[in-house]
């Protein structure tokens, strides 16, 4: 039965706002039907209002009413067949639960190594280095060619902003995950060591904000202090 709901049902009937409070996802919410009332009368495939809609016989309103609506593909003979010997001999609860269902999602190959898109960007104050925010990474690079100094790994999520230290002996950067965190990461420049790591909340802006106040850099060195 559960293949049979899953193919004409589930559309109209899942249990995140189903039509008529009728869901069809499993065995409890099936035998307790919705707001017309129950659809499954045991022993009764006759008097069943779930047989009654998927044959065109139920009317309301003076309209007659015939389950899936529309231009849906209606329920074959031997489906309607198979619904009406379940419940004629009992409809009674599978032995075994239904096979949880999956989302099929295509396998996409890139066909070349995907872009890590630069996010924000800092010149230091002598202007000999780059420093760009990257997802996951700050990369360092000489101002003049852009040639890669080194790669400082470790920041979660998006790198939203990068600031240099006003003696350029350091770089910070801040980003974070949404819903889950924000962080600032300090760098000592000359050899790529991570000095510190400031947690900040649970959203990825608030880091950002750390490194624009004035005060900033003070409360930087009091933590590292």
């Amino acid at each position: 039965m559960d293949a049979i709901f899953s193919r004409h049902c589930l559309d109209c009937h899942a249990s995140q706002d189903p039509e008529h409070g009728l869901v069809l996802e499993n065995y409890e919410a099936l035998m307790k039907g919705g707001e017309t009332g129950p659809a499954i009368v045991a022993e009764k495939s006759d008097e069943s209002l779930l047989i009654q809609m998927v044959e065109g016989r139920f009317e309301k309103e003076g309209k007659i009413k015939v389950m899936p609506p529309g231009k849906r593909k209606k329920l074959a003979p031997e489906e309607i067949a198979a619904l009406r010997a379940w419940i004629d001999a009992g409809a009674k609860e599978p032995i075994t639960p239904p096979i949880a269902r999956e989302l099929s999602v295509p396998r996409i190959v890139p066909k070349a190594t995907p872009r890590n898109p630069v996010n924000a960007l800092a010149c230091s104050a002598n202007a000999r280095l780059v420093a760009a925010g990257r997802y996951g990474q700050v990369q360092l690079q000489d101002a003049k060619d852009f040639r890669l100094i080194r790669t400082l790994s470790g920041p979660k999520g998006n790198v939203n902003t990068v600031l240099f230290s006003p003696n350029d002996s350091e770089v910070f950067a801040a980003g974070g995950e949404p819903a889950i965190g924000g962080e600032v990461r300090q760098w000592r420049v000359a050899d790529g060591e991570l000095l510190h790591t400031f947690p900040v909340t649970k959203t990825p802006f608030m880091p950002w904000l750390f490194l624009r106040m004035p005060q900033s850099w003070l409360l930087a060195a009091m933590i590292r202090k």
